[in-house]
């Protein structure tokens, strides 16, 4: 049975390793939808030890690898796609570097095979669901591995509007002045992050109280007014912030990317494994 339409889905932290990982991996949609378009539009598929270890048809899929640089989702298309580096092109999992550990991957060395198209007496198509979801304005893609299988199927996914798993198990929060000259421009902000650790696309776990959260619409807001398309956008949406960025082939000019609703405390974890937040003076 294919999955529920997309929903929020915000599974507790407590289902977590002595490594820190969870069982429920990460990817932003926006990293995801141009793999599988890639790998279910193009003339064939290669073979991969993923499919061969599953025992399944050669079909269009994406293949999850847990690798020593985290987690990782690549296409089995051919001709492949690769980055200006020579390298395949994959949507990394996001999530937090630990202290001790670094990023670590749900399962270094192990690999799944996650088909874009229905498996013979499967009516499911990944690629169609995950662009509805896109379209209905889900941002975040999860994968449940604590029932890791060979061919990763439908009940192991869901999407949702905001990301779940945010902070690493047993934090300690410190106070710190914090910056993003890309997404904010050169605005510090108070904020309590995550000692030690920071996300593995760069920058600190930093939440905001509400005032702060208010100011940085507020400064978001008067920036874009003397400098469009430099700074994101924020709006309130009831006690949820949605996160803009621009869109220059959109009929408003931009679009969502992320939905952030307050936690258990109360703090709000802007941009979260999306912005590289950095320390700075005091504000």
């Amino acid at each position: 049975m294919a999955p529920a339409n997309p929903a929020a889905h915000q599974p507790a932290n407590d289902d977590s390793t002595s490594t820190g990982t969870t069982g429920r991996l990460w990817f932003h949609l926006d990293d995801v939808v141009p793999l599988a378009v890639h790998a279910a539009s193009t003339p064939s598929c290669g073979l991969t030890s993923a499919q061969l270890l599953a025992r399944a048809p050669l079909t269009p899929a994406l293949i999850w690898e847990g690798t020593s640089d985290g987690d990782r989702l690549t296409s089995n298309g051919q001709p492949g796609w690769f980055d200006a580096d020579g390298k395949t092109h994959a949507a990394r999992g996001r999530t937090w570097v630990d202290p001790e550990y670094g990023t670590v991957a749900a399962a270094v060395g192990e690999v799944g095979y996650l088909p874009v198209r229905g498996l013979p007496g499967s009516t499911f198509h990944l690629v169609e669901w995950l662009q509805q979801a896109a379209a209905d304005g889900a941002h975040w893609l999860s994968l449940d591995l604590t029932r890791r299988r060979p061919v990763i199927g439908p009940s192991q996914l869901a999407v949702s509007d905001q990301r779940g798993d945010l902070y690493p198990p047993a934090a300690t929060w410190v106070e710190a002045s914090v910056a993003c000259v890309p997404a904010t421009g050169s605005g510090l902000y108070r904020a309590l992050v995550a000692a030690g650790h920071y996300s593995n696309h760069g920058g600190l776990l930093a939440r905001f109280d509400r005032d702060t959260a208010d100011r940085m619409v507020d400064d978001l807001q008067r920036a874009r007014a003397h400098q469009p398309g430099f700074h994101a956008v924020l709006r309130w949406a009831g006690e949820h912030i949605e996160i803009y960025t621009e869109n220059a082939d959109g009929p408003s000019g931009l679009r969502r990317y992320d939905v952030v609703g307050p936690d258990p405390d109360g703090l709000y974890p802007i941009g979260a494994y999306l912005w590289p937040w950095l320390p700075m003076g005091d504000s």
